[in-house]
């Protein structure tokens, strides 16, 4: 990699831009929960909390692609790329991160699908850290596109918000503490390599 990523490994550049733009993102929900009580009643209303969790499934999605890469013995882009691959499943990204280190820095002890993607409306992930704590995670693809599940199967509901009030908060900051944690990873790893050198 030359100028800005010189002496990279092509994995941990792919790995920074996914973790640091974690990192921003779950910053920016924080954000929008901190600012005032009213757009924070809005945010977690039932309408609204579905536009909160779809950025925290985007956000944490790639949390872990970046958690992929820093696994990863592959050089190749495409083939790091291709690793990440799975149609937003979380319950099969999780287990490519096969670094202990990485692991430990995530702090994810399991993610588990619930509700079946080919029969219920509505998915999401159960996400069990080490210390006890668990929180929900939507799925990404389905919250995207749940409005074409609506006809025919649950015309009086809506999605229901899982993660709301103090639990949002809490997933919030959880996740974004772990983005940030993968971030300085990163950066320690090559403490002199991120400035740009062109010459």
């Amino acid at each position: 990699m030359n100028g800005l990523w010189k002496g990279w490994e092509v994995k941990d550049v792919l790995a920074i831009g996914a973790s640091s733009r974690a990192d921003t993102g779950f910053h920016f929900l924080s954000e929008i929960l901190e600012v005032d009580y009213m757009l924070r009643s809005l945010a977690v209303s039932a309408p609204c909390s579905r536009q909160m969790n779809l950025l925290i499934s985007h956000n944490f999605e790639m949390m872990l692609d970046a958690a992929v890469w820093m696994s990863s013995s592959k050089t190749d882009e495409n083939t790091l790329m291709s690793e990440v691959n799975v149609n937003h499943s979380l319950h099969v990204l999780w287990p490519r991160v096969t670094s202990k280190e990485v692991r430990e820095l995530v702090g994810i002890k399991s993610i588990r699908q619930v509700g079946d993607k080919g029969k219920d409306t509505f998915i999401h992930y159960k996400v069990a850290f080490h210390d006890g704590m668990e929180t929900i995670v939507h799925d990404l693809k389905n919250i995207r596109y749940d409005i074409n599940d609506f006809r025919g199967k649950e015309k009086r509901n809506l999605r229901r918000p899982e993660s709301e009030g103090t639990e949002m908060d809490e997933t919030i900051k959880r996740l974004g503490k772990v983005a940030k944690r993968l971030s300085k990873h990163l950066y320690d790893k090559y403490p002199r390599d991120f400035v740009s050198d062109n010459s």
